[in-house]
């Protein structure tokens, strides 16, 4: 026996995860195989005696003998294995009118009837808390966390490196981080159709909460709201979309799984569109704390970069 009761293994030998210990000079090597029960030892001696069935009680013996399982993976904080539906709200689904014809938004149009499946949408932005979930679970490293050269990330976006507020949304997260959090969690990233459903309802208002502009119920650009950057998510109740769905204008913008194409609602399919197949950016919806009222409308798109990461920049997730 190792001097500490471990038992010990000889010192030439690895050191596992069972605990043995290498052996001191002159200590005995007990043997590393662990006493059988009764039953298997009675399986051993028939497995020992018993020819032609020597296969059976072979299985047996193993099925039986071999202890108890490794458990040390369950050491890692695992999501359930069904997306956990708690903070998410049922969009529905069915007939709405997506875009507008209007010129002034060439890319918003035209405005087409389209048909969706329903599903179900977080109820607010992605927070720090949750995507802290995401990161210590997994190791995964953002990459403005990678990038010597970016002072800030998810965990100190402040302008002076101050320390991520847990309950605002996460920011400083590429399309690929965003995409790999709602997978782990076991969903996915909205298609834009998804978003602007859940966003604008069926009865074609531009902004969440009914057809006129009123600042004072997102977090945008002014002196209308009290937050100077972003706030805590669903800060703003008075704002809440036809689903039920928190800060679908203003905050942070929010990533979508299609690839941008200015042309595409005219080629789209009427029915749960996905987006162009191939492209250089991808969609982000919804405006931000650094965008005026009128940024913040329900069918306004914008194309990102799928690597740009910034303090205005977040998303949330959908699943089935």
């Amino acid at each position: 026996m190792h001097p500490g009761g471990l038992r010990c293994a000889p010192s030439e030998g690895p050191t596992t995860l069972l605990g043995r210990a290498p052996c001191p000079p002159g200590a005995s090597t007990p043997a590393l195989t662990p006493a059988l029960s009764p039953r298997c030892t009675s399986f051993n001696n028939e497995l020992r005696r018993t020819g032609p069935f020597a296969l059976v009680w072979l299985l047996l013996l193993t099925t039986e003998c071999s202890g108890p399982p490794d458990d040390s993976s369950s050491k890692i904080r695992k999501p359930p294995a069904q997306p956990d539906l708690t903070d998410m709200v049922r969009v529905p689904g069915g007939r709405f009118r997506r875009g507008v014809d209007d010129r002034r938004g060439r890319d918003e149009g035209p405005g087409r009837v389209i048909r969706l499946r329903p599903f179900h949408i977080d109820r607010f932005e992605v927070s720090n808390d949750r995507f802290a979930e995401f990161a210590n679970a997994t190791g995964h490293v953002t990459s403005s966390e990678a990038d010597p050269d970016t002072p800030r990330s998810w965990r100190r976006p402040g302008a002076d490196g101050e320390d991520a507020e847990g309950d605002h949304p996460v920011v400083y997260v590429t399309w690929e981080d965003a995409r790999a959090y709602c997978a782990w969690r076991h969903k996915r990233l909205p298609t834009e159709a998804e978003w602007e459903l859940a966003a604008r309802g069926t009865d074609g208002r531009q902004w969440p909460w009914g057809p006129r502009p009123d600042p004072s119920r997102a977090n945008g650009w002014g002196e209308q709201d009290p937050f100077s950057g972003t706030a805590p998510v669903g800060a703003f109740p008075v704002g809440v979309s036809p689903s039920g769905a928190s800060d679908m204008a203003g905050n942070v913008w929010e990533w979508c799984a299609d690839w941008y194409d200015p042309d595409y609602y005219l080629v789209a399919p009427k029915r749960d569109p996905l987006g162009p197949e191939r492209g250089s950016l991808r969609v982000v919806r919804g405006g931000s704390w650094t965008n005026p009222i009128t940024v913040l409308r329900t069918t306004n798109r914008h194309a990102v970069h799928p690597e740009e990461a910034g303090p205005s920049l977040g998303f949330r997730c959908v699943a089935e």
